[in-house]
């Protein structure tokens, strides 16, 4: 194992493009960091309407979309139904900071809807490890 920047690293045996969305500038660059460092190619948007811009033109090459639930302008899950109108395959891996009882089970700020407790959520704060495993997980699905 090689230490970069304090972050363990396996050998880049990982492959695919994976899209983060994040309005947090640091969250976003660390969980990007991380993924490069595991062999994927990153895209980065800091906001939902800067995502679909880079879904609209780079669909067919991205395999997964990391967002952030709540986010201004347009939240995470907003941003999924977007994208799967456009391409219904596509893998959505959700993460929050906001604390839940069961992974995530809260109303949104805008109270549209409750989301229920599900396997593609990741909780914030996370580690490198936890990051890169669940995001293998979520590429490995059908």
């Amino acid at each position: 194992m090689m230490m970069i920047t304090g972050i363990r690293s396996r050998p880049l045996s990982n492959s695919g493009t994976i899209l983060v969305v994040d309005d947090v500038e640091v969250v976003r660059t660390f969980t990007a960091m991380v993924l490069k460092n595991q062999g994927y190619t990153v895209l980065e948007a800091d906001r939902g309407f800067e995502a679909l811009r880079i879904f609209s033109e780079q669909k067919d090459r991205i395999d997964l979309v990391l967002t952030d639930i709540r986010m201004p302008e347009m939240n995470g899950l907003e941003l999924a139904r977007q994208l799967t109108r456009h391409r219904p395959d596509i893998k959505v891996l959700f993460m929050s900071g906001y604390p839940s009882t069961d992974n995530v089970n809260f109303t949104l700020p805008e109270g549209q809807e409750l989301v229920e407790p599900r396997e593609d959520f990741l909780q914030k704060p996370f580690t490198p490890e936890r990051l890169t495993r669940k995001v293998h997980e979520t590429l490995k699905i059908k």
